[in-house]
């Protein structure tokens, strides 16, 4: 299978390099032409759960340059970055399927927006992965790939059975989702009790568990976030919050996302996670105070690190 991957971050590199171990075509597609060119004269390095090492060599391009043809595109940038990969995905044939791996919600619609003949699917993956560097990634826990659209088709395409194949032969665990919805927002819920927590204290996932009252705050973020849930019309399973502890376990020694933007000066998504809870609270007539106030404080922290 040919894969184009448009981002070079933790999950855009974890999955070309599992995928290119398996001997499937990837293209990694980097919004920096420095990445791009480094990792065209070095390859990726991928370092298992066992510290194994190995190196694989995907086709790079830089997001400016014209594409090359593709089965599926897996487009791993963050929210914030989503409006720069516009042109690139115009320049696509629009019948490739596009496969998204946001946090958060709005990315759907601002793609639609600009691509309305596209066919887009959501992924929603619990992969533990750390980039190390520009050309180096860490897979750091064990996780589900979940593929779906928003649709909820009563039917699973074809090109979607077969990409899970595909995903289960090259060692990624993946499963088709016929609820996507209600799977966007349980990652949601999970992302809004970990992340920003991650990078408010500045501390790996796992280190949360550590810490009573972090725990605490977990608890009360993710009360607020299952009663908007509800009244949404999605029911949220009552021992979710075991499952959220159970994968700060399982990736210990990860840094989320969010917290590797708060170090490095780069906007996070805040907004489109815990932000999102807050717009969609008011919606339904409700107030989340909690994540109200968490936004903020990362906000601001994003704001100090920016000007350092």
């Amino acid at each position: 299978m040919n894969i184009s991957v448009i981002g070079g971050g933790s999950i855009g590199l974890y999955f070309t390099a599992q995928l290119a171990l398996a001997s499937h075509q990837l293209t990694v597609v980097c919004r920096s032409e420095r990445q791009a060119g480094e990792i065209a004269r070095k390859g990726i390095r991928y370092i298992d759960l066992t510290d194994s090492v190995q190196q694989v060599w995907p086709r790079t391009q830089w997001i400016e340059d014209r594409p090359l043809d593709a089965d599926w595109i897996f487009l791993t940038v963050k929210q914030p970055q989503i409006l720069s990969t516009i042109p690139y995905l115009k320049k696509q044939r629009a019948d490739i399927p596009i496969l998204c791996f946001q946090n958060g919600m709005g990315h759907e619609e601002v793609l639609r927006s600009h691509l309305p003949y596209a066919s887009i699917y959501q992924a929603i993956t619990t992969v533990g992965a750390y980039r190390r560097d520009p050309c180096s990634v860490q897979h750091t826990g064990q996780g589900v790939t979940y593929v779906g659209s928003l649709a909820n088709n009563s039917e699973t395409p074809s090109v979607l059975r077969n990409l899970v194949e595909k995903l289960d032969g090259a060692a990624v665990s993946a499963q088709i989702e016929r609820d996507m919805r209600d799977r966007v927002w349980k990652k949601l819920i999970m992302n809004s009790c970990i992340n920003p927590l991650t990078a408010l204290f500045q501390v790996q996932n796992g280190e949360l568990l550590e810490n009573k009252h972090a725990l605490q705050m977990m608890e009360q973020l993710y009360q607020e976030a299952v009663a908007v849930a509800r009244l949404q019309g999605v029911e949220i399973d009552s021992n979710f919050l075991q499952e959220i502890v159970q994968v700060c376990r399982n990736t210990y020694g990860n840094k989320s996302s969010m917290l590797q933007d708060i170090e490095s000066g780069k906007e996070t998504e805040i907004k489109f996670i815990n932000g999102a809870i807050v717009r969609a609270a008011r919606h339904v007539g409700i107030e989340v105070p909690i994540h109200a106030a968490l936004t903020q404080l990362i906000q601001a922290k994003q704001q100090y690190s920016a000007q350092r």
